[in-house]
């Protein structure tokens, strides 16, 4: 057997493993937050992406799912906001249509729009306004707090 066989195959069993997922997610995220922390926006961006793709792939279990969409949620908030940090030109629209359609299955009746409200919010008031808010929620977060709504 090649070693790519190998490897693919082995990499098939792990997304299969719905707990080894979330802790991927899980240290994606603690170290993303990390880069953004050190206004690493890059960096932080590449571990937002893949934490995304691992809630994406978390999103297709039922076992999972309810948490699974916490956390695609989360990452794909996150994810915008260090877009924007990191290239504030960029034009995110797409990856918030993506994410709806992504989610809009696995919501319905409820309509996605009510659920992505804050990825909108995120990605298009004022910067200043998002860097409070952000630095509020992980300061939250930090404090084992939930953030008042």
């Amino acid at each position: 057997m090649d070693k790519s066989t190998t490897t693919h195959s082995s990499s098939q069993a792990y997304w299969q493993q719905p707990l080894e997922a979330g802790v991927l997610g899980c240290r994606l995220q603690t170290k993303a937050r990390k880069h953004l922390q050190a206004q690493q926006w890059g960096l932080a961006v590449k571990d937002y992406a893949t934490a995304l793709e691992v809630a994406d792939t978390m999103l297709m279990d039922p076992a999972t799912q309810k948490f699974a969409i916490e956390r695609y949620l989360r990452a794909a908030l996150e994810l915008i906001y260090a877009m924007r940090k990191y290239k504030p030109e960029t034009d995110v629209s797409q990856l918030i249509d993506t994410i709806k359609q992504r989610l809009q299955p696995l919501l319905a009746p409820m309509p996605a729009e009510a659920v992505i409200a804050p990825l909108i919010d995120v990605a298009f008031s004022p910067i200043r306004d998002v860097d409070d808010w952000v630095c509020l929620l992980l300061s939250y977060e930090n404090s084992g707090q939930s953030m008042p709504h």
